[in-house]
């Protein structure tokens, strides 16, 4: 039997300032993808699209007035302010401590200062929407999600700002070198019309399969092609060549 890990201790950093003893309580951005139903014909029921993250926030509580917090509001930038949540989790029935590490960029929607009473114990609400989300567990990046564009011009689309990717290789292909996702742009021809309205649909969350094979079906005359992507019941209509 094993006991869960909980939260013992944590500390918040603002703009890299530790805010130690001062913040008693954070609630943690929720993570949730916005799904909507689709149904077509031939299909006996819904399926869930996905597309792409819901907008994420973070509220956490100061236990008195902080600087930091005053000139940090109304900043230009959607990341201008960097919040860093570094905590302590350890079992019950173990002395080994595992450290969680929550970094998140945005800028604060709402300071609530609330009620000013005399003698009462004074509390600061601070919600803060956020564009930048990295989870890190004993040193082991787990999930990394962003809405920033990188500050140069798309490969499909010169007029606007480039995606920021996070690239992944395919399972089983660990020792493979991981391509620059911009060096793969020498590599691609796309029609111009088709690239402006590929770069309209490309929202955060979006997955993109990039392949080497062909993307043709074989001729007679040709050697069979490897499948792309294949449903799990084969068919004559079942797989993308």
């Amino acid at each position: 039997m094993g006991l869960p890990r909980k939260l013992k201790n944590f500390v918040l950093f603002n703009n890299g300032i530790a805010h130690v003893g001062e913040v008693p309580e954070v609630n943690l951005p929720k993570l949730s993808r916005k799904l909507e139903d689709y149904r077509s014909g031939g299909m006996s029921g819904t399926v869930k699209l996905d597309f792409g993250m819901e907008a994420m926030e973070m509220e956490w509580t100061a236990a008195g007035y902080m600087k930091e917090l005053f000139t940090a509001w109304g900043t230009l930038r959607h990341d201008g302010v960097l919040l860093r949540f570094a905590g302590a989790l350890q079992a019950d029935d173990s002395e080994s401590v595992d450290t969680l590490e929550v970094v998140v960029r945005g800028r604060h929607s709402e300071i609530d200062p609330g009620k000013a009473k005399a003698g009462d114990n004074t509390e600061i609400k601070i919600k803060s929407a956020i564009s930048y989300y990295k989870l890190t567990l004993n040193g082991t990046v787990l999930l990394v999600m962003t809405t920033e564009m990188e500050d140069i011009p798309s490969l499909l689309d010169p007029q606007q700002k480039e995606h920021r990717w996070v690239a992944h290789r395919v399972l089983g292909e660990a020792d493979t070198p991981m391509p620059s996702l911009r060096s793969l742009g020498d590599a691609l021809w796309i029609p111009q019309d088709f690239a402006r309205r590929l770069y309209g649909i490309l929202t955060p969350g979006t997955t993109v399969l990039l392949s080497d094979l062909p993307g043709v079906r074989a001729t007679p005359a040709e050697q069979p092609t490897v499948p792309v992507l294949e449903s799990d019941e084969a068919g004559p209509t079942s797989a993308l060549r």
